[in-house]
Parts: C-alpha cells; sequence; structure tokens
C-alpha cells in the first residue's frame, strides 16, 4: 500500500471528516464503503473522467486509485468536442514513449507551446512525494479543512484531494469558485485552508467585509504572478497569504513564499531549480534566464513522447531569476500565453475559432492588463474596408463558441497587417499598432 487508499484512510481515520460537500459529510468510513460499492464496476484502463467537482466524481477516482487504475482526468470546461480529442489521442501512442501504466495516478493535460494540450504523466510516487513535501513546509493542525474551488483536472485542485487524504483531513469541495460560497465555507465550516489564483483572491479581499480570510491559517496564491499590492492588503488584514509556484508536470506546488509582499519564493526540500540562459549554462543570481526544476515531484514524461530521465532537469517556459539568498522570483511565462483568472489561453485556441467569423482575412490574439483578471483577452483583426464590423455579432459568434475565459473582451479592427520577410504576420508589430485602437465588447461575457 502506498497510501492512496481510501480503504487505508478509513482504517487509520475512520469516523474523521473527510469531504464535505453539498451540504453533506462523508467520513472516511463512509466513502470507503461507497467505494466498496462501486469498485466493481470499473472496467477501462486508463479510466477516463469527465472532473466535476462531485462526489460522484471522487468516488470514482478513489476508485481507480485503489485498484491502480490510472485517471485520465478532463477538464470540465471542454467542449464535448475537445474532450473526444483528448481520448483520441490515446489510440495512437509509439512503443518506446510516456504512457499510463499501473504505477500512473493519472494524466493531466495542459497547453503546450502550440497551444495544443498535452498529457502529463504522473506517477504515484511523484504525487506521494509532492504532497509529503508540501505537508513538510505548511504543516497540519489537527483541525484543518482545505476549501478546493479549484477545477479537479487542475494540479492544484487534485493534489488538495490527494494531500487531504494522505493527512487524514478534510476537504471542502466547491462546484466551482465564487465568493459568496468561500466566505460562507470559511465562516460554516470554519475552514482553515485555501488555494486560489490572484484573480480569485482579488475579489475576496473586495467583498470580505468581516475579514473571514484572516481566519484562514494558510491562504497558497498560485496559477500566475502576484501582485504587490495584493499580498500588501494581506498583510495589513492579517491574512496569511503565502504565493505559490507549481505546474502540473511538477503536481503542483515546488516553491513557496512567506506571508507579505516581498521576499523570493522558496524551494521545497529536495527541489532543486537553476535558472538557464538560452545557451543552456546556469545564470548567476539576479539574472533573469529560463526556469528549470528537478526533484521526486518530477512527471515521467508528457504523453506520447520521450520519457523524463529520472533526477533530470525538466526546463520550464517560466522566465524568473535567484536572488542572493536563494529564493526564486517567478516573472512570466517566455511564450505568448495568456493568464486569465488562473486559465491559461494560447492565441491559437482563440484564432482558429475568430478566423471562421465571416470577412475577417486575419486576426492576432494577445493579452491585455486587467486590474482584475491579470489579463484578459484582446484581439486584432484583419477587416476589409467594404464591410461594417457588426460588434453583437462578433461577441455572439465568440461566446457560442469559447469556453468564457477565452472569448475576447477587447478588440481592434484594422485594415491590414504587417508582414515579416517570410510572409508571415508581424505579430509585434501587429499588437502595437492595435493596443491604441482597442474597444471593449461591453457585453462580453467575463473570463
Amino acid at each position: 500500500m502506498d497510501g492512496l487508499s481510501i480503504r487505508e484512510a478509513a482504517a487509520r481515520f475512520g469516523d474523521q471528516d473527510f469531504l464535505i460537500a453539498g451540504g453533506e459529510r462523508w467520513t472516511f468510513a463512509r466513502l470507503a464503503e461507497r467505494v466498496e460499492h462501486a469498485s466493481p464496476v470499473l472496467r477501462s484502463e486508463p479510466l477516463f473522467i469527465n472532473a466535476t467537482a462531485t462526489v460522484d466524481t471522487l468516488v470514482t477516482m478513489l476508485c481507480a486509485m485503489e485498484q491502480h487504475v490510472p485517471l485520465v482526468l478532463l477538464h470540465s470546461g471542454w467542449s464535448a468536442d475537445e474532450r473526444f480529442a483528448m481520448v483520441q489521442t490515446f489510440g495512437s501512442l509509439s512503443t518506446g514513449t510516456t504512457v499510463p501504466g499501473r504505477d500512473t495516478f493519472g494524466v493531466l493535460f495542459t497547453s503546450g507551446s502550440l497551444g495544443q494540450p498535452r498529457g502529463v504523466v504522473l506517477s504515484r510516487r511523484a504525487v506521494i512525494a509532492a504532497a509529503r513535501l508540501s505537508e513538510e513546509r505548511l504543516g497540519w493542525e489537527a483541525n484543518d479543512r482545505w476549501i478546493c474551488a479549484l477545477p479537479l483536472a487542475h494540479a492544484g485542485g487534485i493534489s488538495i484531494f490527494v494531500r487531504c487524504l494522505l493527512a487524514g483531513r478534510s476537504v471542502v469541495l466547491m462546484e466551482g469558485f465564487s465568493v459568496d460560497g468561500v466566505l460562507s465555507a470559511i465562516e460554516r465550516e470554519r475552514a482553515t485552508m485555501l488555494s486560489v489564483v490572484p484573480t480569485m483572491l482579488q475579489r475576496l479581499l473586495e467583498a470580505d467585509q468581516k475579514n473571514l480570510l484572516a481566519q484562514l491559517r494558510i491562504l497558497l496564491v498560485g496559477g500566475a504572478a502576484i501582485r504587490h499590492d495584493l499580498m500588501t492588503e494581506c498583510e495589513k488584514r492579517n491574512i496569511c497569504a503565502m504565493p505559490t509556484y507549481g505546474m502540473t508536470e511538477t503536481a503542483s506546488q515546488i516553491a513557496t513564499g512567506r506571508s507579505g509582499p516581498s521576499g523570493g519564493l522558496r524551494p521545497l526540500r529536495d527541489v532543486g531549480i537553476r535558472i538557464l540562459a538560452p545557451d543552456g549554462t546556469s545564470c548567476p543570481a539576479g539574472t533573469t534566464g529560463r526556469i528549470a526544476v528537478c526533484g521526486p515531484q518530477i512527471m515521467d514524461g508528457y504523453l506520447g513522447e520521450e520519457p523524463i530521465i529520472p533526477s533530470s532537469f525538466l526546463i520550464t517556459d517560466d522566465a524568473g531569476c535567484m536572488d542572493d539568498s536563494g529564493g526564486l522570483h517567478v516573472l512570466g511565462r517566455l511564450d505568448e500565453t495568456i493568464i486569465t483568472g488562473g486559465e491559461n489561453v494560447h492565441p491559437a485556441q482563440v484564432e482558429s475559432v475568430v478566423r471562421a467569423f465571416p470577412h475577417v482575412a486575419d486576426c492576432v490574439v494577445f493579452g491585455v492588463e486587467d486590474q482584475r483578471w491579470g489579463q484578459v483577452v484582446a484581439v486584432a483583426l484583419a477587416w476589409p474596408a467594404s464591410h461594417v464590423f457588426d460588434e453583437d455579432s462578433f461577441r455572439r459568434f465568440c461566446a457560442d463558441r469559447l469556453p468564457l475565459f477565452r472569448v475576447p473582451r477587447y478588440v481592434a479592427v484594422m485594415d491590414t497587417f504587417n508582414l515579416l520577410a517570410g510572409g508571415k504576420v508581424d505579430r509585434q508589430s501587429v499588437v502595437r499598432q492595435a493596443l491604441p485602437l482597442l474597444h471593449r465588447l461591453h457585453r462580453a461575457p467575463r473570463p
């Protein structure tokens, strides 16, 4: 047994609450009994799950973990076509590439540099190591209850579930994030821990008239760079907000900072971090480069690609630097990914849809700063002067075909785009020209 077992947890923690969801309380023993009845229905390996935040989903996941059946967690926000496409990738895997096996915990999908989802294959060993290292840094108290308002298909969401299973603590599961729901859970359930992205934190701070966030023992803030003013506000309110850095490829958390507006992130024990120059050599302290990480929680590899060599460094797409005291400062993505409300949006994901709108000659999608969401999606359109641009039609077209967080909030209509010598669109030039022309789509859904 490796600890990823509800039966083992029930033997240790029995009548302690494990899951609080939908107005019900599920002890470790009660969930183990339900898993016992549900286990015979498992047939497929790996097991594909539309990772909705429900008790039924968690029971199915526990069944799979009990039987060492690898999970494939499909984002509940994806369209049916997107989920089907992810399932289809398993039919074309080559021998010698990274594939899920009996030691695999699961496959979580993320966006790569080309905007195509890539499956991250995480072993049970890696997921357990990540949980144990997080426990060393954060500690546990007897009454800890961790609110899970992040998607279960995200490493940040599923890691809460695993950490509490191993430690015998409670998860307060929410079906999606809502300000009122989180604040009510803190007050009603006496929750002590919460994981959010910066946009969630800003909305909570704006609405928290009772300063309920100060009742939390730990408030982890990750998924995007956190603004200095938010950390300062937390310090002023005596809220223990801790910035954290992690990724799907590392089973979530790998470095965490202290509460307060200053200082770098401290790598967890056994986590190695290097900052690489373009030639692959290590950068000195204070120099910006590409972040590379190693440790026991690193993935086996990307689905269908070459496996990661154990103990080797994983080279990320993130930019950062180390300070003289060994603190990590994450500066953002090196590619063109837009991070809006904790969700990653690659321009290609939106451009493929926008180009299908009638009369669009070409388009360039990029992010613009937003105080609430960090960034929001903007688009520049190459639009023929002979046609009138219908803002409402364009907004509806995008909203019908894209998840809400990918729908453009701003648009700039231009006659033509500048081209590079090779005939490709000069994206940087287009963005520079588009910025002063941006027009807000007022009724566009928020990300």
